[in-house]
């Protein structure tokens, strides 16, 4: 591997060879090459690791499984293990509808403005 001009046997690195200790800890979970490329590419660069790094895509997979039911918002609390109001919280700043704590919900969103349209009420 050529790396500033350096030819690079990724074999024949070791933990050792490593900056520091953060740089020793990414070598043992991510291994050498993923170690080079940081090296690499963002030399000089100061990143941060988020303690949360996955909130959004936990946010999206939350989206993608609710069913628009109260029961819904229970089960992905209980999954996600957090709560039912940050659930809530999640779906509301997505502009999502669901119903309210006990209430069932019949039929969908749609299916409502369809029966609005057409005037029936069965």
């Amino acid at each position: 591997m050529r790396i500033n001009g350096l030819e690079i046997d990724i074999n024949n690195i070791e933990k050792e060879d490593m900056p520091n200790e953060q740089f020793e800890d990414i070598f043992v979970f991510c291994g050498p090459e993923v170690v080079l490329k940081l090296l690499s590419e963002f030399g000089g660069c100061t990143i941060k690791v988020p303690r949360n790094g996955f909130k959004k895509i936990e946010r999206k997979m939350i989206l993608k499984e609710f069913d628009n039911t109260a029961i819904g918002i229970q089960r992905l609390a209980r999954k996600y293990k957090t709560t039912e109001q940050n659930i809530r919280n999640i779906l509301s700043r997505s502009r999502v509808t669901f119903p309210s704590e006990g209430q069932r919900q019949l039929f969908s969103p749609e299916e409502f403005m369809e029966r609005e349209k057409d005037g029936t009420d069965n």
